[in-house]
C-alpha cells in the first residue's frame, strides 16, 4: 500500500498543481476584480471584503474553483483507462489497494490545491490590506460571513478559510473521481463539478432548502452556526461524511467494473 501511495503522490506532484494553486487565488480575486484595483490604488480595502464578496455571490469561486480542484489529479484514473494501463497497475498493486490509493490521493490533492491557493491569497492580501475594517463594532459572534473572528481573531479567520478551502477542494475532487468510473472523457470529468454544482443550486432553490443547512454555503464561509468554531466542526463533519460516502461508492463501483472486465 505504501509503494502505490508513494507512486500516486509522485504522480500528483506536477506542474498542474502549481498552476492550479495560482488560479485558485485569481478566481477569488476575480469575483471582486474592479474593487481590488480601486482599493489597491486607494489602500482602503481589507482582506475580509474579498472573501465576503466571493462568498456572497462570486461566480468564479462557486463554479470555477471546483473545476480547478479536479485538474491536477482527479482525471488520472481516466488517463490510465484511456492508455490501457489500468489492468497492469491493478495486477501489480491489487484491486483494493489501487482504487483506495487513487481515491485518497485524488481528494487530498484537490483539497491541498484549494487550501494552499486560498492561504496564499489571504497572506498576499494581508500585506496590502488589514484583515478586517476597524469600523466593525456592531457585530456578533454568530453573524454571517464570520465577521466577528475576521475583526477580533484574524489568525483563526485565516485558518477557517484555509480549512474550508481544503474541504471544498476535497469534496469536488472526490466526486470527480467517482464520475471517472462512468466516463473516461477527460473534459467531462473536469466539467463535472461545474454541472453538479449548478444542478445542486437549482435543486435547493426548487425544493426550498435554506442556505442555513447547506454544506456548500457553510464551506464557502457564508453561513455561521452558533459561532465560527462550531461552524468549522460542522463543516468538517459534513465533509468527512461526504468523502466517506463517495469513497464507498467509488470502491464499490471500481471493484464491480473489475469483476465485469470493463477495463480490458
Amino acid at each position: 500500500m505504501k509503494n502505490i501511495l508513494r507512486a500516486e503522490i509522485n504522480r500528483a506532484l506536477n506542474i498542474k498543481v502549481v498552476i492550479c494553486i495560482l488560479f485558485v487565488g485569481c478566481c477569488i480575486i476575480f469575483d471582486s476584480y474592479n474593487d481590488f484595483i480601486m482599493l489597491a490604488k486607494s489602500g482602503t480595502g481589507y482582506v475580509h471584503y474579498f472573501f465576503w464578496n466571493s462568498a456572497l455571490g462570486g461566480m468564479c469561486r462557486t463554479y470555477l474553483i471546483p473545476i480547478i480542484a479536479v485538474i491536477p489529479y482527479a482525471t488520472s484514473l481516466a488517463e490510465d483507462i484511456n492508455d490501457q494501463m489500468i489492468m497492469l497497475a491493478v495486477t501489480r498493486s491489487g484491486n483494493k489497494k489501487y482504487c483506495i490509493s487513487k481515491y485518497l490521493v485524488g481528494f487530498i490533492t484537490g483539497g491541498i490545491v484549494v487550501a494552499i491557493g486560498t492561504a496564499m491569497l489571504f497572506l498576499g492580501l494581508s500585506l496590502i490590506f488589514p484583515v478586517a475594517s476597524e469600523g466593525y463594532y456592531d457585530i456578533d459572534i454568530g453573524d454571517s460571513f464570520h465577521d466577528w473572528i475576521a475583526r477580533y481573531d484574524p489568525a483563526k479567520y485565516f485558518i477557517l478559510q484555509t480549512v474550508f478551502g481544503f474541504c471544498r477542494g476535497a469534496i469536488w475532487a472526490g466526486m470527480a473521481m467517482l464520475v471517472s468510473l462512468y466516463t473516461s472523457d477527460i473534459f467531462v470529468i473536469i466539467a463535472s463539478p461545474y454541472c453538479m454544482m449548478f444542478a445542486w443550486i437549482q435543486m435547493c432553490r426548487t425544493i426550498g432548502i435554506t442556505d442555513k443547512i447547506r454544506l456548500d454555503m457553510i464551506l464557502i464561509g457564508r453561513q455561521v452556526i452558533h459561532n465560527s468554531a462550531d461552524t468549522i466542526m460542522i463543516g468538517l463533519i459534513g465533509t468527512i461524511s461526504v468523502l466517506i460516502i463517495t469513497g464507498i461508492l467509488f470502491i464499490h463501483k471500481f471493484l464491480k467494473e473489475i469483476r465485469l472486465g470493463s477495463f480490458i
